[in-house]
């Protein structure tokens, strides 16, 4: 059986020319004599990524809107790698800018082309140990980031539920599976749902949720009325920071009407100095009501979550 042969690129021309990204058209010859006359390349730099856990078994990731997707999902801290910098460094940069957090202990996975047929960068992926928070985050103007902390054991089924969509990504949590980093937590403790990083110390703290909220379309028309209707689910000491329409009528462009509005709803609580939520009744409980409409990010919680 003959080798496989490379193609042989018989003109080129650059459509597209960033900083950032070259968009070129090449006209190519196949090994069976073929000619492709519109071939299409994206010249990226290779960019970095820290899979990052905490002491007591945490996953640090940040959720983000993605536009190509058109949806809010979870990721590794990454970003682009500068010229002349090795990747470990831009890794540990994008760790700390994106998230807050450094880590003593860097494991180098490998490094995995991003889409091999058109792209020629690759990402370089990590595993950071021992991560603790040092500093707020300083995402960039372009980015807005929520950090979130999860049990690092949840994270095979996170890419399963399809929350964590990036596929290098996905591919750095199974590789670290694979080579046993992902069991070293130490006194781990179960999260319910998607939380945030606590705070840095201080007289407050703050806790953030990730939830589904159903809201009846017939009996609260409007936004307004929707919003208030989460208010209520949601229960007392806790603040709605975010909602994004996921399914009814109001979801936008392929939404289908149905009788129910159902919303990714961010919301967030104080507790103070004596762990008493500020603003609840009941000594500061403020449990989540209607847990049948409003759950974890998933309608059963992380899944493989047990705790």
């Amino acid at each position: 059986m003959p080798p496989i042969r490379r193609w042989t690129q018989l003109a080129t021309k650059t459509l597209v020319d960033r900083w950032w990204m070259t968009l070129r058209q090449d006209r190519v010859r196949l090994p069976n004599g073929h000619v492709l006359d519109e071939y299409h390349v994206v010249e990226y730099p290779d960019w970095a990524c820290a899979l990052a856990l905490t002491g007591d078994g945490q996953a640090v990731l940040v959720e983000q809107y993605r536009y190509g997707v058109d949806r809010v999902a979870l990721e590794l801290p990454a970003g682009m790698i500068d010229p002349g910098e090795a990747p470990e460094v831009a890794a540990r940069r994008e760790l700390l800018e994106e998230t807050g957090y450094r880590a003593p202990r860097w494991t180098r996975l490998g490094a995995l082309a991003v889409e091999p047929g058109r792209h020629t960068n690759s990402g370089h992926l990590f595993v950071a140990r021992d991560a603790h928070a040092v500093a707020d985050p300083t995402p960039e103007a372009t980015e807005d980031l929520r950090v979130r902390l999860v049990p690092a054991a949840s994270l095979p089924a996170l890419v399963e539920a399809g929350r964590i969509a990036h596929g290098i990504h996905a591919a750095a949590v199974f590789w670290a599976l694979a080579k046993g980093l992902l069991d070293e937590p130490r006194s781990a403790t179960g999260v319910q749902g998607v939380h945030s990083r606590p705070q840095l110390p201080g007289p407050m703290q703050k806790e953030q949720q990730t939830l589904l909220v159903s809201v009846n379309v017939e009996e609260h028309d409007g936004v307004d009325a929707h919003m208030t209707e989460i208010g209520r689910k949601v229960g007392q000491g806790w603040t709605v920071i975010q909602a994004i329409p996921l399914s009814g009528e109001e979801a936008g462009p392929g939404g289908q009407s149905e009788d129910f509005m159902r919303y990714q709803v961010t919301v967030e609580r104080e507790i103070d100095a004596d762990n008493v939520v500020v603003g609840a009744d009941r000594g500061g409980a403020a449990d989540l009501k209607d847990v049948g409409q409003v759950s974890g990010a998933f309608d059963e919680g992380i899944p493989g979550d047990d705790a």
